[in-house]
């Protein structure tokens, strides 16, 4: 398909304006699949057969403008479309659509998610194509003509012919503000009927408070009056109070009687052995238990501990590691001795061959020995480091607590032992004491051994004097 591109060359009627449009490139945009358009200076013709495209060229302008409606302009089987616009002072506008939204890219910068018909502020900055508003609102696209319409607003009603001329001199302005000032005016005149609406409410409301001053001289008395119920009401609560405490006393005063009758009728208690004896023998014997159960705590816990790590033969490696690094030393100044060698000249002819054949048999010891050395330096770069020095105080210090701990432990054992025998020879000397005394001296009933024991262990015996 091919596109002329015409020129009136004798037309000079419109002055020459910027950002003029050099390029048009039209991409899968209805029935183009790759045309560029160069355009030349004050072009006012696109001339071509039928049906070879020049109305697409006109609908890709007034859609980069405009951003109408273009879910039918992208090519059968091809999935997005494009319209580009070079202008003479250097930006490049493109108009891209895809089946799901179109978009913006002006001077490599996209914009994107403009809402139905939205176009970028900068769009006509650049382009100077926008349609002119008049006051009411509508716009009217004075840069574009349709194909089959008539000639601009013949076929549009006188109304909107007025607006639009009248868009251009000051009487729009003046027609804005007559109706900018009689909307002020409607709205002062709601908003006054709904403040003496609003007015006549409160009245109302204010009239139907009139009986609250004499009901505030009522409160005053009614306060008055509660404040001396409340007095009241707390001395009656205090006489309550007294009245309880009295008969609480009574009834003190009654039990007490009732006792001290009781008391009278009772007889002298016998005299009683001695008992301190008993008593710290038993103290002696509760102190003996606490201790052994004590004794058998701790061996529980020490039992439970783990032995000490065994520790490592450090210095035994402490020693090898110096053999090795002396050993190391040596390898490496017999290396610099030998490499020292290597550059000496020919000595001269000596007549006395004993000195050197001596030298000789050193030099092959020192090579074997070198040799040797370099084996053993070989097989000891394979061993691993050794392990790093491991502080041993805080071991130390653990088996003085230890040990200090195991002293503890042997003389509490010894403690215990001896509480235990002393707790069997005191149980004998009780049970001896029972065989002497089988009858207790304060109530004259039998004394038991083993009763006594357990009240010493548990502190609840069954031995009562009746």
């Amino acid at each position: 398909m091919a596109l002329t591109c015409s020129q009136h060359q004798g037309f000079t009627g419109f002055p020459r304006s910027d950002n003029l449009i050099r390029r048009i490139r039209l991409i899968n945009f209805m029935s183009h699949d790759d045309t560029v358009i160069d355009l030349a200076d004050r072009l006012t013709v696109l001339t071509g057969p039928n049906n070879c495209g020049k109305s697409a060229v006109v609908a890709a302008l007034q859609i980069l403008c405009h951003n109408g409606p273009s879910n039918h302009v992208i090519r059968h089987n091809e999935k997005e479309c494009s319209v580009t616009v070079d202008t003479d002072d250097g930006h490049t506008i493109e108009w891209r659509r895809t089946k799901l939204s179109p978009k913006y890219i002006i001077d490599g910068e996209v914009f994107d998610r403009l809402g139905r018909c939205g176009t970028p502020d900068i769009l006509h900055q650049i382009l100077r194509l926008p349609k002119v508003k008049v006051s009411a609102g509508e716009a009217f696209d004075i840069h574009f003509g349709e194909q089959k319409s008539p000639l601009f607003l013949l076929d549009k009603p006188t109304s909107q012919a007025a607006q639009f001329f009248a868009a251009s001199s000051d009487a729009a302005s003046l027609i804005e503000m007559q109706a900018l000032h009689r909307k002020r005016i409607v709205d002062s005149r709601r908003k006054q009927k709904d403040l003496q609406a609003r007015s006549t409410l409160l009245e109302d409301e204010i009239a139907g408070l009139d009986p609250a001053d004499g009901i505030a001289i009522d409160m005053s008395q009614l306060e008055a009056q509660y404040a001396e119920f409340a007095l009241i009401d707390a001395q009656c609560r205090e006489l309550a109070f007294a009245i309880s405490a009295v008969q609480c006393g009574h009834r003190q005063v009654d039990e007490w009687q009732s006792r001290a009758s009781s008391f009278e009728e009772l007889v002298a208690t016998p005299s009683m052995i001695d008992p301190e004896p008993i008593g710290r023998l038993l103290c002696e014997l509760q102190f003996a238990q606490t201790q052994s159960d004590q004794i058998a705590n701790e061996c529980v816990a020490v039992h439970q501990l783990t032995a000490p790590p065994i520790l490592d033969d450090i210095e035994g490696r402490r020693q090898l590691l110096s053999h090795i690094t002396a050993t190391a030393g040596r390898v490496d100044l017999s290396q610099r001795q030998f490499n020292s060698m290597l550059s000496l000249e020919e000595p001269p002819e000596i007549v006395n061959s004993e000195s050197i054949e001596r030298d000789i048999v050193a030099i092959s010891f020192a090579e074997q020995s070198q040799l040797r050395l370099e084996t053993m330096h070989v097989e000891m770069s394979s061993l691993v480091a050794p392990p790093e020095w491991i502080e041993t105080q805080d071991f130390s210090r653990s088996l003085r607590v230890l040990e200090e701990s195991q002293s503890r432990l042997d003389t509490t054992l010894l403690a215990a032992e001896h509480c235990t025998s002393e707790f069997a020879q005191s149980t004998e000397n009780l049970r001896a004491w029972v065989a002497e005394n089988p009858i207790c001296a304060t109530c004259g009933g039998p004394m038991d051994a083993d009763r006594l024991l357990d009240l010493d262990r548990s502190g609840e015996g069954d031995h009562s004097h009746g």
